[in-house]
């Protein structure tokens, strides 16, 4: 079992909204319903599920850092439908309590080996008949305009090494449908869902900066486990974010929307 070994960037994590980085979750959410949000992080996201099923649902945020779960609970007020509460997705202990289960970047930490047991996981959480809504990155996919220094996609070639090494799979989504019957679940379907954004779009810094901050918190715990040099993790973050702020015109996150229904029977 290789868990994700490093706390999430808060600054990543409180600059997202349901909007801009979960659409394909606001269809399957109206007034009245019980959502679960696994892997809520800081509960950017969680609050404007709450915001859409309002007062008369029900939502819960789970994450399996403490840290990210305190900064959360400060969001609660005037939400007494809103909750969160620190676990993780293979230990989730719901049983048929939720219409949708929504999972955001969070799969792509997860073993290969243990996806089957994490699917079952989010599946029994389901109501007979709910379903499941899960949004990862596709690691292999990943495009920027103009072409950038070769320290961004060098460190990206690491990144994608040291990930490989912990049994994460790159295009997490991409394996998942053929793990869903065994969970539980039918109509599964996969669309690509790239996160796309330019120079000029609202939110550029916050989201162009992305993997600046990657290289900056991550690279650190690559650097410690010898996948590169502290002195190459420094020229990386150095140069890409001049880059960035500087050059960067459209950044594309490559990723993909799996959804899924539980059985009824």
């Amino acid at each position: 079992m290789s868990h994700q070994p490093h706390t999430s960037d808060t600054r990543i994590l409180d600059a997202r909204t349901l909007e801009a980085d979960f659409p394909a979750l606001r269809p399957w959410l109206s007034p009245g319903i019980r959502v679960l949000d696994v892997g809520c992080g800081t509960g950017a996201i969680t609050v404007g599920i709450a915001r859409r099923v309002g007062p008369s649902g029900h939502v819960v945020g789970i994450d399996r850092e403490d840290e990210q779960i305190a900064r959360a609970m400060g969001r609660t007020e005037d939400t007494s439908w809103l909750h969160f509460a620190v676990g993780d997705v293979l230990d989730l202990p719901f049983v048929a309590e939720f219409d949708v289960v929504a999972i955001a970047r969070t799969l792509q930490w997860i073993a290969q080996d243990e996806l089957s047991a994490a699917l079952s996981r989010l599946s029994r959480a389901l109501a007979p008949g709910g379903r499941l809504v899960a949004l990862d990155y596709n690691h292999t996919g990943h495009r920027w305009t103009p072409r950038p220094p070769p320290e961004l996609p060098g460190f990206v070639e690491r990144f994608s090494a040291w990930r490989r090494a912990h049994a994460w799979h790159s295009d997490v989504l991409s394996v998942c449908p053929s793990l869903c019957a065994g969970a539980g679940m039918i109509d599964v379907s996969l669309d690509e869902a790239d996160h796309v954004i330019r120079r000029g779009d609202d939110g550029f810094a916050a989201t162009s900066c992305l993997w600046s901050r990657v290289i900056e918190k991550l690279g650190a715990r690559m650097a410690a486990e010898g996948f590169l040099s502290d002195a190459e993790r420094d020229n990386a973050l150095a140069v890409s974010s001049r880059w960035c702020d500087e050059q960067l015109l459209e950044q594309t996150m490559a990723a993909r929307v799996m959804m899924a229904t539980r059985q009824t029977e």
